[in-house]
């Protein structure tokens, strides 16, 4: 499968609030077949917003290229999607990358 971009009706579905960020849809590699979903932490303190922390998933840091993950659960349960593609939320290459990304 190449991209997700069923993603904001699945969470919808289950009752979620969704954000969807510009380009989410197209953004990361486009060949990638998920085998789960890793969690990972954000480490933010609470004066980064929900939208900024959203943003650094999807834009990246000076030493990884986003996206750093398909969403991100903010504070208030909402989801913020990123990407529908593959993401590099364990670095370059590696096989964690093979799985939909949340940080929360």
């Amino acid at each position: 499968m190449a991209r997700h971009v069923y993603l904001a009706d699945l969470f919808r579905s289950g009752g979620l609030t969704v954000i969807e960020y510009d380009g989410w849809r197209t953004r990361g590699a486009d060949r990638f077949s998920p085998a789960g979903i890793i969690e990972h932490d954000t480490v933010t303190p609470p004066s980064v917003s929900d939208q900024r922390a959203a943003e650094l998933l999807r834009d990246g840091r000076p030493d990884l290229d986003g996206p750093l993950s398909q969403w991100g659960t903010a504070r208030d349960g909402a989801v913020h999607l990123v990407a529908a593609g593959r993401a590099n939320h364990n670095g370059y290459g590696y096989g964690g990358n093979d799985w939909f990304g949340n940080e929360i």
